[in-house]
Formats: C-alpha cells, sequence, structure tokens
C-alpha cells in the first residue's frame, strides 16, 4: 500500500472514530433530555390533579359572602 493511501486510510479511521464518539456522546444527552422530560410531565400531571382537586373544593363551596 503506498504511503499515500496508508495515510488517507488512517485519516478515515481517525474520522470515523470521532464520529462514533460524537454519536455516543449525543445518545446520552439525548438519554438524559428524556429523563428530564419524563420527570417535568410527572409534575405537570400532579399539578393538574392539585389544580383540578382545589377548584372541584372551591366549586362545593359557596362564596364567602353567604
Amino acid at each position: 500500500m503506498s504511503q499515500e493511501l496508508e495515510a488517507r486510510v488512517i485519516e478515515l479511521e481517525s474520522i470515523v472514530s470521532y464520529q462514533d464518539q460524537m454519536l455516543e456522546d449525543l445518545n446520552q444527552i439525548v438519554i438524559e433530555q428524556q429523563r428530564s422530560v419524563d420527570d417535568l410531565q410527572k409534575k405537570i400531571e400532579q399539578l393538574n390533579k392539585s389544580v383540578t382537586t382545589v377548584q372541584d373544593s372551591m366549586n362545593d363551596k359557596p362564596p364567602p359572602h353567604y
């Protein structure tokens, strides 16, 4: 194999290796973000339930001026 071809192959292997690592890093970031999104969705659901409960309890009571 000529030195030029060998240098090109080494460069390409380097690039592929870098891209593989970058993809793995990005995948980990996506996994972490999905966990955060899931946690936030759970908190929103809890808040919605709390608001609904408070609204229901307010609807059952007469206004304070009665």
